[in-house]
């Protein structure tokens, strides 16, 4: 029997993945002028910056910025490092966001972290919520999160918890940072320790996860799902024409989603592994 949680009632439409574009990273430029000791590909949708947040120019490549052929799944990933010891590349993405994710999603790897004086180093992804106050023409962050990342040999999970200081508020825009290190500069900053490029932080598969609380206070119709437990079909019946439909796994694994046609949808399960869904 495949065990599908009540809760599934609550996550339908709670992905805004689509907000995050191009959060699978296959989407590249090629930069035909590129130096020949820098990386000749542009991440579209996202900001190629230094260590201090400042864009890199387009027209000269990357120095710490691989466009990854070993993906977590589909063809590209991203990879940044490290670069002569100490500096490195980072990654931004801005964008409109208008819901209230609970949590920022993906897969990632990180290997040749070693540094001197012992040191390991660890990679860093922040993700910020803002909204813009036009009474006093000031833009607010009322969501934060971040989350350090250890060594992986293998993609693996992550998830990032984003609080909020002003939790009845929507957002209206959203900043993503994805950095390989979490040393940013000064004299004593610990440098590569066996080459000059070190600290390789791949990233695949960014999503937000939106609170079910929220979905739900905004869902006034009422659905039913059955059976529940199933085991080769299940029915949503409902207020659902239009809705998007989605499953994960306790892992948060996205393994279907789909939008409904009717208010009636039947689900094949047949090929779900035995285990609790959402």
């Amino acid at each position: 029997m495949k065990y599908l949680a009540l809760l599934f009632l609550l996550t339908i439409n709670n992905v805004c993945s689509g907000q995050i574009l191009n959060g699978s990273f296959e989407n590249w430029t090629f930069i035909p002028n590129a130096s020949s000791n820098f990386q000749p590909w542009a991440l579209n949708d996202w900001i190629h910056c230094d260590k201090l947040g400042d864009p890199f120019p387009m027209n000269s490549g990357f120095p710490g910025t691989y466009k990854d052929s070993i993906a977590q799944e589909d063809l590209f990933a991203l990879t940044l490092s490290r670069w002569y010891g100490n500096t490195y590349d980072i990654t931004k993405f801005k964008n409109k966001c208008t819901e209230n994710p609970i949590f920022l999603n993906g897969f990632y790897k990180y290997s040749d972290n070693a540094l001197t004086n012992g040191i390991t180093d660890t990679a860093l992804i922040s993700v910020y919520l803002s909204k813009y106050d036009s009474n006093n023409q000031i833009t607010d962050t009322i969501g934060s999160g971040s989350i350090e990342l250890i060594s992986a040999d293998s993609y693996t999970l992550f998830q990032c918890p984003i609080v909020y200081v002003q939790p009845n508020i929507a957002p209206d825009s959203i900043l993503i940072i994805i950095k390989p290190s979490k040393f940013e500069g000064g004299v004593e900053v610990p440098i590569c320790l066996s080459s000059s490029y070190c600290s390789y932080l791949t990233v695949d598969h960014i999503n937000l996860k939106i609170s079910t609380e929220t979905v739900e206070a905004k869902n006034k119709k009422s659905f039913i799902v059955f059976p529940n437990p199933a085991s080769s079909q299940i029915s949503i019946v409902g207020a659902i024409l239009y809705k998007k439909i989605a499953i994960y796994n306790t892992f948060g694994e996205l393994k279907f989603i789909k939008t409904a046609t009717s208010d009636n949808e039947n689900l094949d399960t047949t090929n779900f592994e035995n285990r609790i869904y959402f």
